[in-house]
C-alpha cells in the first residue's frame, strides 16, 4: 500500500512535465536562432550581410521595437577572407585562415574578433553613432582599450588589446589588434534594464575577467569565450541543454567576476539553477549585480532575466578557480533522491499513522 501512495504521488507530480510537452515536439529552440543564406544573416536579434569575397560585414544591426537598428556600417579585417560560415543556434561563425569572427544573436549584439596575429581592424559606425569617451583599463587585461560608442539615445562599447585611431569626426575606427570586441546596451532590443548598464560599465571599467557564451543545438553547442584578464582561462568542457561544463584556470589574485551568456533553450531555470565549483555548491544572491561591486567570501551567482535569454553573473572568490558545473533543476532530481525519498517515505509513514489513528478513535 506505502509502495502504491508513493507511486500515486511521482505520478501526480510528473503530470505538469509531461503536459509542458503535450505537442509532442519535445523540447523546442526559443532562444536565438541565425539562419544564414546568400550573404545575409538574420537572427531574433541580429541582422548582418557578408561579403563573402572581401570578408567585409556590413548593416549589422539589432532588431527593436521600433525595427531594425543599424550599428554598424561596416567591419572589415586586413587579410581576412571566411572560408566558411557555421550557424549553431545563438552564434553565427565565420573562420578564415587567419582567424575568426563570432557574431552573437543577444541582446547586446556582440561581435567577438580573434585573429592568430595582429590584424589592421576598420569600422565604420551607422547612424548618429559616433565615439565619445575613451577608456584604458591596468595591463593585467588581454582587452584594455575602450571605446565608447552613442548616437544620444544609445550606448555602445569597443574594446581591444591594442590601441585605437578615431577619424575627426568620431565615425570611423581602426587598430591593429589580434582581440577585438563590439558590444550595445541592450535596451535596443528589450526594456531599459539598469543592471545591463552597470554590467556594460563594470566591463569598461575593468572589474569582469570574462565574458562565455554558451548555447546547444540538439546533441551539439556552441561557444565563444572573450577574456579580459590575462591572468585566467576557461576550458569548455560540456554544452548540452539542460547541463553546462568549463574549467576556469590561471591565476585568480583579487576575486573574478564571470558573464555567462546563454538562453532557456539551453538551460531553462524555470525550477532553478544547480551551480556548483569543484562539486560545492555556489550561494545563489538575488541581485546579481550586487557581485560587480562586492567581494564575497563563497563562489556565487546571480541571474539577469532578458526574456528567451539570460545572463549569468558568476563571482570567483580569491584565489578560487576550477571546474563550474551549471544544470537546470529537475523538480522531481531532489524528490527522487535518496534523502528525498527517505522524506517522502518519513511524510507519507506519518500520514498512514495519523489514519489509523483517526481509524482506532471510530
Amino acid at each position: 500500500m506505502l509502495i502504491g501512495i508513493l507511486l500515486v504521488s511521482v505520478s501526480a507530480l510528473s503530470m505538469p512535465a509531461l503536459a509542458a510537452d503535450s505537442d509532442g515536439m519535445g523540447v523546442r529552440n526559443a532562444g536565438g536562432s541565425i539562419a544564414y543564406a546568400n550573404g545575409h544573416g538574420q537572427g531574433n536579434l541580429i541582422f548582418f550581410d557578408l561579403n563573402e569575397t572581401s570578408g567585409e560585414l556590413s548593416d549589422f544591426g539589432l532588431n527593436t521595437p521600433e525595427g531594425e537598428k543599424a550599428l554598424l556600417h561596416s567591419l572589415s579585417i586586413e587579410g581576412f577572407v571566411p572560408e566558411g560560415i557555421t550557424t549553431m543556434g545563438s552564434l553565427a561563425r565565420m573562420t578564415g585562415e587567419n582567424g575568426t569572427v563570432v557574431l552573437h544573436d543577444n541582446p547586446t549584439g556582440m561581435v567577438h574578433v580573434f585573429m592568430r596575429d595582429a590584424c589592421e581592424i576598420t569600422i565604420v559606425l551607422a547612424g548618429n553613432f559616433t565615439v565619445t569617451d575613451r577608456k584604458e583599463v591596468g595591463n593585467a587585461t588581454n582587452i584594455s582599450y575602450q571605446l565608447v560608442l552613442s548616437d544620444g539615445r544609445f550606448e555602445g562599447a569597443i574594446s581591444s588589446d591594442a590601441p585605437f585611431e578615431v577619424s575627426e569626426d568620431g565615425t570611423a575606427v581602426t587598430c591593429s589588434a589580434r582581440d577585438l570586441m563590439v558590444k550595445f546596451m541592450p535596451q535596443l532590443a528589450l526594456h531599459p534594464d539598469w543592471r545591463e548598464a552597470l554590467v556594460m560599465e563594470a566591463i569598461q571599467d575593468g572589474r569582469v575577467a570574462m565574458e562565455l557564451a554558451l548555447f546547444s543545438e540538439g546533441a551539439e553547442g556552441s561557444y565563444d569565450v572573450v577574456s579580459y584578464n590575462e591572468g585566467l582561462n576557461a576550458q569548455v568542457q560540456k554544452v548540452e541543454r539542460g547541463r553546462l561544463q568549463f574549467v576556469i584556470g590561471g591565476e585568480n589574485h583579487q576575486g573574478a567576476v564571470l558573464l555567462v551568456h546563454t538562453d532557456k533553450a539551453t538551460l531553462d531555470n524555470g525550477n532553478g539553477l544547480r551551480v556548483t565549483m569543484n562539486g560545492d555548491r555556489m550561494a545563489l544572491v538575488e541581485e546579481p549585480v550586487e557581485l560587480l561591486f562586492e567581494q564575497k567570501q563563497q563562489a556565487s551567482y546571480g541571474v539577469i532575466d532578458e526574456g528567451e535569454n539570460q545572463l549569468m553573473v558568476v563571482y570567483l572568490p580569491v584565489n578560487s578557480v576550477g571546474m563550474i558545473t551549471v544544470e537546470s533543476v529537475d523538480p522531481l532530481s531532489d524528490l527522487l533522491s535518496p534523502s528525498g525519498l527517505a522524506m517522502v517515505i518519513g511524510a507519507i509513514g506519518i500520514v498512514v499513522l495519523a489514519a489509523v489513528a483517526v481509524f482506532r478513535r471510530f
